[in-house]
């Protein structure tokens, strides 16, 4: 738990600490509500990407410094993701471990 609270620390703005003291229920919308955060700055990521690209194609004398972007971006994509899909199995997790008591979260935010 300390490890996804690293993650959950990143995109909101509670503190590890502070996150590992809140109610089980409140966990959920927080986890829920990082994961989110985290979709948005993967989106954000892309679209920098896709920025950087075509400012590549368009000025090939700089092409060297703009790859150096690239390349760093693509890593932060992937360890964006890769929280992103942290997050969501741990959201899944504490819906599942309690389904009694998150019925109702499931059924708000598992509709996919």
């Amino acid at each position: 738990m300390i490890f996804d609270s690293k993650i959950i620390a990143k995109f909101t703005t509670l503190t590890k600490k502070q996150f590992l003291r809140k109610k089980e229920k409140d966990k959920v919308d927080i986890i829920h509500g990082a994961y989110l955060a985290c979709e948005e700055a993967d989106e954000k990521m892309v679209r920098r990407l896709k920025a950087l690209e075509l400012k590549c194609k368009n000025h090939p004398k700089d092409k060297k410094k703009f790859e150096k972007e690239i390349l760093r971006i693509k890593k932060e994509i992937k360890v964006i993701r890769h929280e992103g899909q942290i997050l969501q199995d741990l959201f899944e997790g504490h819906v599942l471990k309690n389904n009694t008591v998150f019925k109702d979260y499931a059924d708000r935010y598992l509709r996919d």
